[in-house]
């Protein structure tokens, strides 16, 4: 892929051997250092475009009220898949139409979440990280978008 372009990331050694597939989503700089931007199990394919959830999280993150942000493909009969989003903030209730507003103008239209939530609390495994999973499947928390 050219410079800067995200793909999937491949690896041989001497411990390897064979081309072996990582499991991790990334993209080279011009001076061939490795950059990891997700998870190529956690990618969003909609309509054929893909999403890097990592990519839609930091730019909720941005936003000064949002504390935490977890975004997940929801299955869509039409698109295949649709990002949203969950976030955790350090007010009750952000302005919905700021927030959305917001993660426009920082990102391609197919890549904003078609709803954003915001809950109190993640999910999370024993050792800390965001069960997405299962925000998928679980009653939504407050819907902003």
């Amino acid at each position: 892929l050219p410079v800067g372009s995200d793909g999937h990331i491949w690896i041989r050694g001497a411990a390897v051997g064979d081309w072996s597939d990582t499991g991790d989503l990334g993209r080279v700089d011009a001076d061939r250092y490795i950059y990891l931007t997700g998870r190529s199990r956690e990618l969003i394919i909609r309509g054929g475009l893909n999403i890097i959830p990592a990519e839609v999280e930091n730019a909720l993150l941005e936003h000064e009220n949002v504390l935490e942000a977890v975004v997940a493909g929801r299955p869509d009969p039409r698109l295949g898949e649709v990002p949203v989003a969950w976030v955790r903030t350090e007010s009750p209730s952000p302005d919905t139409s700021g927030l959305l507003d917001f993660v426009r103008a920082r990102l391609a239209a197919y890549k904003v979440p078609v709803a954003i939530h915001q809950v109190t609390e993640f999910p999370r495994t024993d050792n800390g990280k965001v069960r997405k999973h299962d925000l998928v499947h679980e009653p939504e928390g407050t819907e902003l978008a």
